[in-house]
């Protein structure tokens, strides 16, 4: 008798054990879903009406915790703000409350908005379902993917002061690197280029329109621009002064880039060379060329290409000799003309990279005015 007892006595006892813990993981289960902060990513009805209510409270912190985002986008709370303050079907819901939730299906709900003067407010609020049974607001018109822009070779490129890793540049050309942003908002946005050369801060309006954006990078640092056009005037004159002793091509290659073949140099040395002095008539000579000034050209701006190499446009004054054969005196001639050059610049020297502007070496014409 007494061990049937006991018996009743443990059952009873396991009787209540298991009615607490049932009772316990009802309350568990009850508090954790109303009270908890965590998201259910696996609820879309829930998804939706939180996220409403979260836009209704203005709580961006939240609300932007719902959305779908391609990986590594480039998408912050900011941009979010910005645009749910642009969008028509959220700007007066401050002031609202649910009224109904329609299901259209998993992935689509239609939500009906009241006012305290019974004023109604409806929006369709969409889904993506991220992998099985996790799901995530689709507010896809915040932003583009795939976004391109390309910028000057080896520089940095900040937006909105954030750095962009090098492993999002997805193509390599001679001057630039063009960059893929996986996902960006529409929005104005500061675009800063960052290169040993200079530095450039670029308001861009990013737009599907704007998708695959060349920046350039300004050479702004005028005290590199003169020695690049001091490099010039000195670089041309001692050229010709080569010339003038009838130096082979090897006596002037320390003056150009190692890209630039025999050839090219050639072309731009003796071929050019001789194309002013010999002139258009036997009864005379052309001599004595020189570039006496170079100024900056006020329409146009110097760039820099890449980390080593910037352009230059520029005016130079060309003076030189005409001097007939019969006679003893001679006749000085100049002119004042707009031209441009790449060079690069590495370890605090200047090399000749491309001759843009052939005429630099081939031409002279006393008639020709452009300052």
């Amino acid at each position: 008798m007494e061990k049937k007892n006991k018996s009743n006595l443990y059952i009873i006892l396991f009787a209540i054990v298991l009615f607490i813990c049932i009772c316990s993981g009802i309350y568990y289960y009850i508090y954790r879903s109303d009270n908890s902060n965590e998201i259910k990513y696996n609820n879309p009805r829930y998804m939706v009406k939180n996220y409403i209510n979260s836009l209704i409270k203005e709580d961006y912190t939240t609300a932007f915790k719902y959305l779908y985002l391609p990986q590594d986008s480039s998408i912050n709370k900011s941009d979010f703000e910005a645009f749910i303050d642009s969008k028509d079907s959220f700007k007066n819901i401050k002031n609202m409350r649910i009224n109904k939730l329609i299901e259209k299906d998993t992935l689509n709900y239609q939500v009906e908005l009241i006012d305290n003067n019974e004023n109604v407010l409806k929006t369709d609020i969409s889904l993506i379902e991220r992998t099985i049974h996790d799901y995530r607001i689709d507010e896809s018109d915040l932003y583009i993917e795939n976004y391109k822009v390309s910028i000057p070779k080896n520089s940095e490129l900040y937006i909105s002061d954030v750095l962009i890793d090098k492993s999002f540049i997805s193509k390599k050309s001679t001057y630039e690197d063009t960059y893929e942003i996986p996902a960006i908002a529409v929005n104005k946005k500061i675009f800063k280029i960052v290169n040993k050369l200079g530095t450039e801060e670029k308001e861009v309006n990013v737009s599907e329109e704007e998708n695959n954006k060349s920046l350039s990078l300004e050479l702004s640092d005028e005290e590199l621009v003169k020695k690049a056009q001091d490099y010039i005037k000195n670089t041309w004159n001692k050229l010709y002064t080569e010339y003038k002793n009838k130096s082979n091509v090897s006596k002037v290659k320390i003056y150009f880039d190692d890209n630039m073949s025999d050839e090219d140099i050639n072309k731009i040395y003796k071929t050019a060379f001789d194309k002013i002095t010999k002139g258009r008539t036997d009864i005379g000579e052309f001599n004595n060329y020189s570039i006496t000034s170079i100024i900056n050209n006020k329409n146009e701006k110097n760039y820099v290409v890449t980390d080593e190499i910037i352009t230059l446009n520029f005016g130079y004054s060309l003076s030189w000799r005409w001097k007939y054969v019969k006679a003893n005196s001679a006749v000085n001639m100049s002119m004042n003309r707009y031209s441009s050059i790449m060079l690069k610049y590495k370890d605090d020297e200047f090399k000749i990279y491309k001759v843009i502007d052939n005429g630099l070496f081939d031409y002279a014409s006393q008639y020709t005015r452009d300052f």
